[in-house]
């Protein structure tokens, strides 16, 4: 498994993975479908963030968009075969090196309620409950700082 920089013309394939990864959760398609924009991957946003990418001889097994203006993991998905299996830690491991180097030493991340585990155990600490959409439901929102 290595991890690499995301390419614009991989937005169809990493929005394809969110989709799936998304799913894998147990939601229905009404659903899936009411955030199936939020889960859209476009070029530009590869070329105006920090997008990591796990992947191996058997194709993308994740990735992780961090949004450096807002200072923000805006996308982490894995491939929901490739789920517990240490492909997440490394595309979070990779995302914090990247970050070291550029000085920024906290970020948020508003977590699917089903991915709060992981985050927390990859040093998160849950700060707020924010609103999602549909209304009514809450997602946590979570800092993490590089150092503690």
């Amino acid at each position: 498994m290595r991890i690499y920089d995301a390419k614009p013309s991989m937005a169809e394939s990493l929005t394809d993975l969110a989709m799936r990864s998304k799913a894998s959760w147990g939601y229905d398609s009404a659903l899936i479908e009411q955030w199936s924009l939020d889960l859209i991957i476009a070029p530009e946003d590869i070329e105006t963030k920090l997008v990591k990418v796990a992947g191996d001889q058997n194709g993308i097994a994740g990735f992780a968009s961090f949004n450096l203006q807002e200072r923000e993991i805006d996308h982490f998905w894995v491939e929901p075969q490739r789920m517990r299996s240490g492909v997440g830690r490394m595309l979070f491991e990779a995302i914090r090196i990247e970050l070291e180097k550029r000085n920024i030493e906290k970020f948020v991340i508003v977590s699917d309620p089903n991915a709060q585990g992981f985050h927390e155990r990859m040093g998160a600490k849950r700060i707020a409950m924010v609103e999602s959409v549909p209304s009514g439901r809450m997602l946590p929102k979570l800092s993490c700082k590089l150092k503690w």
